[in-house]
């Protein structure tokens, strides 16, 4: 099915909201995609795509933009005409294992459940929860231990995401489905958490199409707990929160009701003018804060404007790369899901325990 130019997709856009430019809208890519110029305008056009996938849900025939604009991006990083930034993140991954570009110690916590022994869950963080936002993937194990699951943590690869959509191969993601399958079959373990959506989303969805699939369950972590919200006994805080939804996760995997259901445990959610499938990007998705961090940074501050207006105490989001991105806004008070569900399973245990030495 070929775009009908009707620009139904250009308003919804954050990009052309931004920018204002219809080069860097759907509608002005979708014309561009055919063509192949050595112009930094036409390189600018292709890889500002988020891969947000607003666009598709706005079209009225369906168009998937951002699956065509990842094909596009395979052909020009060929032709060495993309940003010298996305060779450096595929180079990393190859070397490092990370898209850092330097070798990492794995933190204690996450060494304490190296995957030697059998268990029924396998925790993966992502690059971002074990090298960038440490907290973040502390509060998920912290959450397993308090719910007492049998779990081990497995984490030498990167899930390849970034590579893959900025136009990389499959084999850039192949070390990681191998490790991960050869993990399943060590321990026995019958499912894969994560808390990065843009882990989720390829581990799920793009490795059946590249590899064939895991021999296991893959579920984001906010779907994991949501099934043992009574087990987590969350305390009801005086907070008002707004819910931030990640694009790989709401749009891409349509989980938009358990993060919510766990919020609603903890705290009063009042909803942004742009929420679930019509959620704005935080404008880190699909590379863009990578090349193009001048684009990046007005649409995370469009976001953090419209968290702000709802006037919530919290802006709460359930992907720690949303998480970082936001934060960086200085607008508003930002949490992980899980960072924020780990703090107060643990005020609930301290008043328990407060409860019990005053009787």
């Amino acid at each position: 099915m070929e775009c009908v130019r009707c620009g139904i997709c250009v308003e919804g856009c954050p990009v052309f909201m931004v920018t204002k430019w219809e080069t860097f809208s759907p509608r002005g890519r979708m014309i561009l995609l055919e063509k192949i110029f050595d112009d930094d305008s036409f390189k600018k056009s292709i890889f500002t795509c988020l891969t947000c996938g607003r666009c598709s849900i706005l079209c009225p025939i369906g168009i998937e933009v951002y699956d065509r604009m990842e094909k596009k991006r395979k052909k020009l990083r060929k032709l060495n005409l993309a940003p010298p930034r996305y060779y450096f993140i595929s180079n990393s991954i190859r070397k490092f294992k990370n898209p850092f570009g330097k070798e990492f110690k794995k933190p204690d916590f996450i060494l304490k459940y190296s995957p030697t022994k059998k268990a029924d869950v396998i925790y993966y963080p992502g690059c971002t929860s074990v090298y960038r936002e440490i907290t973040l993937s502390k509060s998920v194990i912290d959450v397993l231990e308090r719910l007492k699951i049998d779990f081990v943590v497995e984490h030498e690869y990167c899930c390849g995401s970034t590579a893959l959509r900025t136009g990389d191969d499959a084999e850039v993601a192949e070390p990681n489905f191998k490790k991960l399958q050869y993990v399943i079959e060590k321990t026995g373990a019958k499912t894969i958490i994560t808390s990065c959506p843009g882990c989720y989303k390829p581990i799920k969805s793009s490795y059946d199409k590249l590899f064939g699939g895991l021999s296991c369950d893959v579920m984001h972590v906010s779907q994991f707990l949501v099934d043992k919200i009574d087990e987590l006994k969350l305390k009801k805080t005086d907070k008002i929160v707004t819910y931030h939804d990640p694009c790989h996760l709401g749009r891409g995997m349509n989980v938009y009701h358990e993060p919510r259901a766990l919020i609603n445990k903890i705290a009063d959610l009042v909803e942004m003018k742009n929420t679930m499938k019509n959620s704005l990007c935080c404008g880190g998705g699909g590379g863009i804060r990578i090349a193009y961090k001048e684009i990046s940074n007005e649409i995370r501050r469009k976001r953090a404007k419209e968290a702000l207006k709802t006037g919530a105490d919290m802006l709460v989001t359930s992907c720690p790369y949303c998480y970082l991105n936001l934060k960086r806004a200085n607008m508003i008070e930002v949490k992980d899901l899980f960072q924020l569900i780990s703090e107060v399973m643990s005020e609930t245990i301290r008043d328990n325990n407060h409860i019990k030495i005053k009787e």
